[in-house]
């Protein structure tokens, strides 16, 4: 019987009490067949534990087991009894692997036999070659054989691993090395075997047999301690990670003693050092994860093109958190040919979700959407929808939606995943998870929400020892002070965060990370409403001008913007708009919305004032910065005064010597030369996006839209030769 078949059978043997889940697990344990569910549904008769008896329904049941014994098992002669009890260790069986496992050599007649006499046996495929049997049958022939000979199965178990193994069935040689109790064995084969697992996605798998192996036995095969030991770091358990890591360090230090193979050694130290690698990167610590990618590069001996691959991704992960945009599209590019060479679709997660978010800096926001889009297909595709590897991307993806202000694409994709998103990848997605569902709470309103979130992200990050998310937490958390003004509490939080910081401190260096900006940030905030704003305003140059020379397209934005507040509060209304003005062309040409509202609902009135001062009436950025002022008064409930936009033309006079940086003169000495944008890049070892960005800036300061237009201006005020 199927579906419908069974529940009408059912309904009308009296059993209408039963749920479709309940009449589901019974067509599924039964398989449909008539007399097991005949069988069933006598036991269910006057039965209170209906759902206890229909969970643990099956061939080993009294009822079943008894009309198997005497209807079916005892009719059978000696010999396919035999053959009975000794196949049916297994999930399925095939002529040759009978053989092997009875030791007899007729087993494609036995199994002709059986099928021809319907005796529970299903053919797998249309050769007729590979076959089950009835799960109630199979259930019943297993209990048979441990009780009746209850030495036998180990020793079947045995005989089937070596042939799966022969056969390369790597998987099921394990599963029967396992169950047959010969754990050396076992962890010879998943020895052979947890590359291949790994570098698939079958992380719960490999974690599952590990546990079932004895340490004793895994002492002989440190490869299978570094690949759990990379598990286990996806999944931030750090500390389980680093005593496996020290177990093989001292593992091999014994082997070196003992001597072993310098080959293997060599081998072993390498997989060690990729491994440790992977700690440092997980660990959120960038300059020692970059050192030891570009030592491995150098001189690192295993061929195996995914864990090659994985340096280059792992390059583009630590080089971004240290503003090196310089390598991104080659090391791109080579990940993925290693990564197709490999037929890796798992890893292909990774280092989208890795893409992603450094397209984002780089103001890439369509390149950072794809991959982050890809990227939660493929982790769907393996591990479902729902699963916190889909997370992972799908997280990022949010940031995505709400720079775009797709607030309710973001809002979706936040309630699917923020849930589970601390169970594997990496702190990005949970600094993207609860900042930007931070940010959604404080759009609509909801401030005390927002803020209880900020402190249970906190809290995580302190459990989990990540520093770059608590910095993260403490800087939103500041930012909605100041948006609330709550300007008592912020000034607070300056002491305590800054009390004895020097402001020089907080310029970019030359080993500088992602969270010395946030920290940078966070202080120029804070400092406007302690009044330090002639130090705010050097600390917000010094990274303009830093991020603009490293291609960080994002955090040039965010200090711009921030520089505006600063020059405005200090009463020098024009170098304020034309900080505004910089940070508004960056946006407009790359799609961002939110980085830009987002820091200035506390000072509606400086875009106000950026809006009625423009000259030119078809100037698109007046009408980009329309939209955003209708963001922030819609979000506000703030009405706008109208704009008084004059259709005079644009004229500026008297440029002042520092108006273009030595960045922008120097590319516009090049378009002087009559170089094309993509000529330009080249010459440059930038790409071509970056040099449409840094003209739209040019052409903006200069007051003109024609690139002939800007080389005479330039060189009317001696900008360029």
């Amino acid at each position: 019987f199927r579906g419908l078949e069974t529940g009408n059978f059912l309904f009308l043997a009296g059993h209408t009490e039963l749920s479709t889940d309940q009449i589901h697990t019974l067509e599924k344990h039964t398989e449909g067949w008539a007399a097991g569910l005949q069988l069933a549904s006598i036991s269910l008769l006057n039965r209170e534990d209906i759902a206890k008896f229909i969970a643990a329904f099956s061939g080993s049941y009294r009822d079943v087991a008894e009309f198997l014994t005497e209807d079916v098992f005892r009719r059978q002669d000696d010999e396919t009894r035999e053959f009975l009890l000794q196949t049916s260790i297994l999930d399925r069986l095939c002529p040759s692997l009978c053989n092997a496992i009875t030791g007899r050599n007729n087993s494609r007649h036995m199994l002709d036999n059986l099928e021809s006499r319907s005796l529970f046996l299903f053919s797998l495929d249309d050769d007729r070659e590979w076959y089950r049997y009835h799960n109630l049958f199979s259930d019943f022939l297993r209990k048979y054989l441990n009780t009746e000979i209850p030495n036998l199965a180990n020793e079947l178990h045995v005989r089937a691993s070596e042939w799966f193994a022969s056969q390369n069935f790597i998987d099921e040689a394990i599963q029967h090395a396992l169950a047959g109790k010969d754990m050396e064995r076992a962890a010879r084969f998943l020895n052979q075997a947890c590359d291949d697992l790994f570098y698939s996605g079958r992380l719960s798998t490999l974690a599952e047999w590990f546990k079932q192996i004895p340490e004793t036995h895994l002492h002989s095969y440190p490869r299978i301690l570094l690949d759990q030991a990379w598990s286990v770091i996806l999944e931030w358990r750090f500390a389980l990670a680093r005593r496996m890591l020290d177990d093989v360090h001292a593992i091999l230090q014994e082997q070196e003693t003992g001597g072993g193979s310098e080959i293997e050694l060599g081998f072993l130290r390498s997989l060690l050092k990729h491994r440790e690698m992977m700690f440092a990167l997980f660990r959120d610590d960038m300059p020692h994860a970059e050192r030891l990618c570009q030592e491995m590069l150098q001189d690192f001996p295993v061929t195996d093109p995914y864990l090659r691959g994985n340096l280059y991704t792992c390059l583009i992960y630590a080089q971004r958190e240290m503003f090196n945009f310089n390598s991104v599209n080659t090391f791109d590019a080579q990940s993925l040919q290693l990564y197709e060479e490999a037929n890796s679709r798992f890893v292909l997660i990774w280092h989208y979700s890795i893409l992603g978010p450094t397209e984002l800096e780089r103001g890439n926001l369509d390149q950072a959407e794809a991959s982050l889009t890809l990227a939660r297909a493929i982790a769907s595709e393996i591990s479902g929808e729902l699963s916190p590897l889909a997370a992972m991307p799908g997280i990022l993806l949010a940031e995505i939606f709400y720079e775009r202000n797709q607030l309710e694409k973001a809002d979706d994709l936040l309630n699917l995943y923020l849930p589970i998103a601390d169970q594997i990848g990496f702190v990005d997605q949970l600094i993207a998870g609860y900042i930007y569902r931070a940010r959604l709470l404080v759009a609509r309103g909801a401030d005390t929400e927002a803020k209880k979130l900020l402190k249970e992200a906190k809290t995580l990050a302190v459990k989990r020892d990540f520093r770059r998310f608590e910095i993260h937490a403490e800087a939103e958390n500041a930012r909605q002070m100041i948006l609330t003004r709550d300007y008592k509490m912020a000034r607070h939080l300056f002491r305590e965060m800054f009390k004895q910081t020097n402001p020089d401190s907080l310029y970019p260096g030359t080993r500088v990370i992602s969270s010395d900006a946030i920290k940078a940030l966070t202080w120029c905030r804070l400092a406007i409403v302690e009044g330090h704003l002639n130090d705010a305003a050097a600390v917000s140059r010094k990274w303009i001008r830093f991020a603009k020379n490293r291609n960080a397209l994002r955090t040039a934005m965010q200090f711009n913007v921030l520089l505006a507040h600063i020059l405005q509060q200090s009463g020098d209304a024009r170098k304020s708009m034309r900080a505004l003005r910089e940070a508004l062309v960056a946006a407009m040409s790359t799609g961002f919305v939110r980085t830009i509202t987002d820091e200035m609902k506390n000072n509606i009135s400086l875009l106000t004032q950026f809006v009625q001062g423009q000259h030119l009436a078809d100037d698109p950025i007046l009408n980009y910065a329309n939209q955003l002022l209708k963001i922030i008064a819609d979000e506000c409930g703030q009405d706008i005064p109208a704009s008084s936009v004059s259709v005079d033309s644009f004229v500026v006079e008297d440029l002042p010597v520092e108006l273009l940086s030595e960045r922008e003169r120097e590319i516009l000495q090049l378009v002087a030369g009559g170089l094309l944008n993509k000529e330009i890049a080249e010459s440059l070892c930038t790409t071509e996006g970056s040099v449409k960005w840094y003209l739209q800036l040019i052409y903006d300061k200069l007051g003109t839209r024609r690139r002939a237009q800007a080389v005479q201006r330039a060189r009317d005020n001696g900008f360029i030769r």
